[in-house]
């Protein structure tokens, strides 16, 4: 595997590791669970993010969980081989961060 791919597949990696803690922490802050959850079923965690804000912005953080929910997939497509990490442009690795981010601010409210 190339230096290029490697980086690429970091990259990805980062931004699954950042969907995953920020899914876990928005369904943490709305259900305060005596345990915390591991991150499986980040993409209904995602959904949570939608608890943390006032009713006018729901549909938009609804609209960017969804978003999110995306990028996870795709995520997961990178890191288990199903989509060559080269063939990803730097437009599209800038998106999928772009989205994670927001989310990230979604959380930090």
């Amino acid at each position: 595997m190339s230096a290029d791919a490697i980086s690429r597949r970091l990259e990805v990696l980062d931004l699954r590791i950042r969907l995953e803690r920020t899914a876990v922490e928005a369904y943490v802050r709305v259900c305060n669970p005596q345990q915390r959850p591991r991150a499986s079923g980040v993409r209904v965690l995602l959904l949570f993010l939608v608890g943390l804000v006032d009713p006018v912005e729901q549909a938009e953080v609804h609209r960017l969980a969804r978003l999110g929910d995306h990028v996870y997939g795709r995520t997961s497509d990178v890191l288990h081989g199903r989509l060559n990490a080269l063939d990803l442009t730097d437009v599209v690795v800038e998106e999928w961060r772009t989205i994670v981010t927001n989310l990230e601010a979604v959380l930090e409210g």
